[in-house]
């Protein structure tokens, strides 16, 4: 009796081998990191501090009315893409900030000598430039 015990054991070794060997994470079964890219940080923040300086200090001394009203939301919505760091929203919100900073630029007879105007401007004309040749992180998607 005791030697068909010593027989079966090398089987039943084997089987269990065998059993652990399928339960085994193929290769392919193994999740790759998923990389987005979203516009680079550094421009982002150089051009967020730029966006936060306009709306704080320049928008204010400008005068109300409704066009000024689309140039803050515009100014607002770019503020936001810039927290996102998402390239299709910074694009679409640049996109918004021009068409809203020459509705507002070309409503007066005096922007081409207003520094205040000039600034914006100046804000507005680096933001698309970026927005066409975007510098990119790539980063680890959550």
């Amino acid at each position: 009796m005791r030697s068909s015990v010593y027989r079966a054991a090398p089987v039943l070794l084997l089987s269990l081998g065998v059993a652990a060997c399928e339960a085994a994470i193929e290769p392919n079964q193994i999740e790759k990191p998923v990389y987005i890219q979203l516009l680079d940080a550094e421009t982002a923040g150089v051009l967020m501090i730029s966006a936060t300086d306009v709306v704080e200090r320049i928008v204010p001394s400008l005068e109300d009315g409704a066009k000024l009203a689309a140039l803050r939301a515009a100014l607002s919505g770019f503020n936001a893409a810039l927290v996102t760091r998402k390239p299709d929203q910074f694009r679409s919100s640049v996109e918004q900030l021009r068409a809203a900073f020459d509705g507002y630029a070309g409503a007066r007879e005096d922007a081409a000598i207003d520094p205040d105007i000039g600034a914006i401007r100046l804000l507005v004309e680096h933001a698309q430039y970026f927005s066409v040749s975007m510098p990119l992180d790539s980063v680890l998607a959550k």
